[in-house]
């Protein structure tokens, strides 16, 4: 595997730029991610699924914010929300639970990159291609939460530090489709999960740590997986997923992946668990167990 397709290698918090970061680590533990309210009603009016079995609503509808115009880059920043379970939406941007302002400061002064802005930035191209997908997911109860993707503006073609690629707008992590007690749930993106980034899964999809009571929705990434390779078409390079889970997604060992057609398929790679790399202070092994890494041409 090339350095190019590394990602998140680097240390998301250091020294003085988290001053605050054990008041909000006690504030996250034993936080429900469904008991979450949406920190500004102004940029996230709809709070998060409840626990309840997810009723979709009798007449779907899309959820989100105006759409932003393309910036100096040609580049447009992906917050929108989409979808409506218990009339809340099924598909929400990473930083849901602390919102999006607080969400990309911390983590820019963090890495000494203050005067950097939103890190969810894609080309208009591959926005509208993603637009397609979770609108497309609307129709079902699956919840979906998306990660990062570039910086926009003057540094739309540097890497999205910490990881290694994400530049350009070609990039979008979107993290694992999650069950809790057989239910859709959020996938945890607390600060304290390093904004989903350090969630872990065994090979077959149990969550690990403090987040046993998850499990992957297989269902769920397939249904996912299946829209980004119709919606992408030629445009969609590749998907990484970690190895250990990659027979999961591309073999019939389990019925809700056999309609994965051979060409969106090869599309789908591999990528082993890397590391031990120093990661928020702390010496982690780095795995693509709690996301899937989508790149475009």
């Amino acid at each position: 595997m090339s350095p190019k397709e590394l990602s998140l290698l680097t240390v998301f918090w250091g020294g003085a730029a988290c001053t605050d970061k054990e008041s909000l680590t006690k504030r996250d533990e034993g936080v429900e991610q469904a008991d979450i309210v949406f920190p500004n009603e102004d940029e996230n009016p709809d709070s998060p699924a409840t626990e309840s079995t997810p009723q979709q609503d009798s007449k779907p509808k899309v959820v989100k914010v105006e759409r932003p115009i393309q910036d100096s880059s040609g580049l447009i920043e992906l917050r929108e929300r989409f979808g409506s379970v218990n009339g809340r939406p099924n598909i929400v941007p990473y930083y849901y639970s602390m919102g999006r302002e607080a969400s990309y400061r911390r983590i820019n002064a963090a890495i000494s990159l203050p005067g950097y802005g939103p890190r969810t930035f894609l080309r208009s191209d591959i926005h509208e291609i993603m637009t397609h997908v979770f609108e497309a997911l609307t129709s079902t109860t699956h919840i979906v939460v998306y990660g990062e993707g570039s910086w926009g503006g003057e540094h739309a073609k540097k890497p999205l530090k910490p990881h290694r690629t994400h530049s350009k707008g070609l990039f979008l992590d979107i993290f694992m489709p999650v069950l809790k007690n057989d239910v859709p749930t959020y996938f945890p993106t607390s600060e304290s999960d390093l904004f989903g980034y350090d969630v872990d899964f065994t090979p077959n999809g149990i969550g690990q740590g403090k987040h046993t009571d998850l499990r992957i929705d297989w269902l769920g990434l397939q249904t996912l997986i299946l829209q980004i390779c119709k919606h992408g078409d030629t445009k969609l390079k590749k998907i990484l997923i970690a190895k250990d889970m990659y027979s999961f997604i591309v073999s019939k060992r389990k019925a809700e992946v056999a309609k994965i057609p051979k060409d969106c398929r090869n599309k789908i790679k591999p990528i082993p668990e890397i590391g031990p790399y120093l990661f928020a202070g702390r010496d982690l092994m780095v795995d693509h167990d709690d996301h899937i890494h989508v790149e475009f041409r």
